[in-house]
Parts: C-alpha cells; structure tokens; sequence
C-alpha cells in the first residue's frame, strides 16, 4: 500500500491510498467514484501525472504503472487530470519544438507516458499521434542539400521518435488507423528519406 497527495481536477489535495496489485488505471476510477469526479473509459478518462518545468514550459507525465512511483521523491504530489487534455499537451509540445534539445524532452515525456498505459496511447493514437510523430521525424531530417548541420544529439530525437511510433503500434486501434490513412501517414515528404536511409 502506497499513501500519496493527489490533486484533484477542482484543486482539492486528497490523501489517497493506491494498492501496488492493482492495476493503477483501476484505481484512478475508484479515486474518481469516491470524490464525485466524472471517469468512463472514452472522453472523461482520467491519468495520474507529476509536472516539471522546462524552458518555461509545463510537461505533464503520466503515471502508468506501480514502477513510476519508486524513482520519485516520497513527498510528491500527484494531479488527476483528463487524459484528452494531456494527450493534446504533450503532442502540442512536439509540434512547437523549436530545436533538438526541446524535442528531444517532449519526445522522452510522450514515451514514458504512452508505455504501461493502454488508455492514454490509444488517446495519442486518436488525436494523430502516429502522423506527429511521423511529421516531426521528416521536418527534423536534414536532406542531402540542407543547410542543417547535424546537432549532437539528433541521433537520439530519431531514436525515441522511433521507439513511439514503435509503441504506439502495438495497439489493434494503431494498426487501424494507419490502413485508414495509409496515403496520408507513409507517403508524406521526406518519410523515405528518414526511414528507409
């Protein structure tokens, strides 16, 4: 049994006892059941999140299993938040990325989000995460003609950009959306250059 603070979507700070068995998404339904918060399974989702700031950004990362608990401080505060929203954030953050660095952490939040956590990256996949990702990873590729130089840690964006998609198609919903968009999400510009070199 694990005691923590869990700040509702009102505000309110509640003391909340999370059972390490359980499946954590479970027990977010129940937390929501016993404090009148609105939960069902499709667009009034819940996902449990800590909040850093960067550059003066605010990154939400979300909590998908008992393990995400243990490498943080004892005395963290937990936000129960809409799962659409985050969702929504996090790929917002990839799409305004100004360079590789600030990728690099938007991509690395979105990852250890979307991982243990079958709510939250059919979400991702339903707000055109796959076509983000898949995006990002052609306008950050330079072409044999660019100017772009190279930056130090390019390999690793393309890495992790990889490894999302790479997630994110485990799911059946994945496997349909991209047979519905298959023109729209693979034959885009610069896709078999940053794929297929």
């Amino acid at each position: 049994m694990r005691r923590v603070s869990v700040r509702l979507p009102s505000g309110q700070l509640r003391p909340v006892q999370l059972e390490k068995e359980k499946p954590l998404q479970e027990q977010l339904e129940k937390i929501c059941r016993l404090n009148n918060v609105s939960y069902d399974e499709d667009e009034n989702f819940k996902v449990l999140v800590v909040k850093c700031w960067l550059a003066g950004l605010e990154f939400r990362v979300v909590l998908g299993s008992e393990s995400d608990f243990e490498a943080l401080p004892r005395r963290t505060t937990y936000h129960l938040c809409h799962g659409n929203e985050v969702a929504k954030l996090q790929l917002q953050h990839i799409a305004e990325a100004e360079d590789f660095r600030m990728l690099r952490v938007t991509l690395q939040v979105l990852l250890q989000s979307i991982k243990d956590n079958a709510s939250f990256a059919e979400e991702v996949i339903n707000q055109r995460g796959i076509e983000q990702l898949l995006e990002a990873l052609c306008v950050w590729t330079p072409s044999e003609d660019s100017e772009l130089s190279p930056a130090p840690n390019e390999g690793e964006v393309w890495e992790l950009c990889a490894l999302a998609v790479a997630e994110l198609l485990h799911y059946e919903l994945a496997e349909k959306v991209c047979q519905e968009n298959e023109s729209e999400i693979f034959r885009q510009e610069g896709f078999s250059r940053s794929w297929c070199a």
